[in-house]
């Protein structure tokens, strides 16, 4: 169970701040439920609600320690890259490691991004609007978690990215 002060990776909300726990009732239902308080760290000013009780489909973790991130960054350069034999499975495989929650999952969505982009701007091409999405869901969710674990500042932490898969 998390507590308040607890940074975790909620689904596609990113980094969140748990502020809390409080008791509602659940969409549809005449009983109380817990649910955490949750403070998207890079979202507008809004509040999520998130059931205590871990149910099908809910990606939440606790962040990497400052350890874990030092590490990523220090490997992400090895990471693998997304390869498919169609482009239908290329985007489910995407989608995936979008939707995984992990941030390894997340450098392998950017490190194949950033290989499509310097391949198509060889050949005088700008990157797909499909990729470019993939690209910055990943970006928006692995800089934000690196930012709070390391204590830096979340374009710091894209401008390392980019430096990392540009060279």
């Amino acid at each position: 169970m998390f507590a308040a002060g607890d940074y975790i990776s909620y689904g596609r909300n990113g980094v969140c701040l748990v502020e809390g726990v409080t008791e509602m009732f659940a969409p549809g239902s005449k009983q109380k439920k817990s649910y955490y308080v949750l403070k998207p760290v890079y979202g507008a000013n809004s509040t999520i609600y998130c059931p205590v009780e871990v149910g099908k489909g809910l990606s939440r973790r606790p962040i990497l320690t400052r350890d874990e991130a030092g590490a990523l960054v220090s490997d992400m350069k090895n990471a693998d890259m997304i390869e498919a034999p169609d482009r239908k499975s290329f985007d489910e495989k995407c989608k995936s490691a979008l939707a995984s929650g992990e941030c390894r999952a997340w450098v392998s969505v950017i490190k194949t991004m950033y290989s499509e982009m310097q391949h198509r701007a060889k050949m005088g091409k700008k990157m797909t609007a499909t990729n470019e999405h993939y690209l910055k869901a990943a970006l928006e969710n692995l800089c934000g978690e690196l930012a709070v674990a390391l204590e830096r500042g979340k374009e710091e932490m894209e401008g390392l990215v980019k430096e990392v898969f540009t060279v």
